[in-house]
């Protein structure tokens, strides 16, 4: 995240999100709706979908606070969500529109959501299997 910015090789999820939302940005303007939303799904939240489980904390959740260090503060969460909304104007063409009604016109989830679906699936998941044992011994 940017507080772990990477390196030279591998910037952070952050700045590559920005590089993507200025790449398209750029496009925007000679696409139609339609194409720069499936261009949008390609480059920006593929990369963002992919990334979340790995780096992401439901924060909220006192198991968080204890033995795991956080790859993702809620600053950083935050940074996302303006990255996200951002991307929503493209599509929507809106200069100013609460978030929320940025994601109920592009039919997406704020970043907190998807975070929280991956927790609980993991959790089920390991709940039904026992594995990994790390974690079902923790469960």
């Amino acid at each position: 995240m940017e507080g772990t910015p990477g390196d030279q090789d591998n910037p952070g999820l952050t700045s590559q999100l920005k590089q993507r939302l200025g790449t398209l940005s750029r496009i925007s303007n000679h696409t139609s709706r339609d194409i720069l939303k499936i261009m949008v799904s390609g480059i920006f939240y593929s990369k963002l979908m992919y990334c979340l489980p790995v780096f992401g904390n439901v924060h909220g959740l006192d198991i968080y606070t204890k033995g795991r260090s956080a790859g993702m503060t809620m600053t950083d969460c935050n940074k996302l969500q303006v990255l996200q909304n951002s991307v929503n104007r493209l599509i929507t063409r809106a200069m100013q529109t609460a978030t929320a009604d940025l994601l109920n016109d592009t039919n997406r989830l704020s970043i907190q959501k998807p975070l929280a679906y991956s927790t609980l699936i993991m959790v089920h998941n390991t709940t039904l299997t026992g594995k990994p044992h790390y974690l079902s011994s923790r469960l």
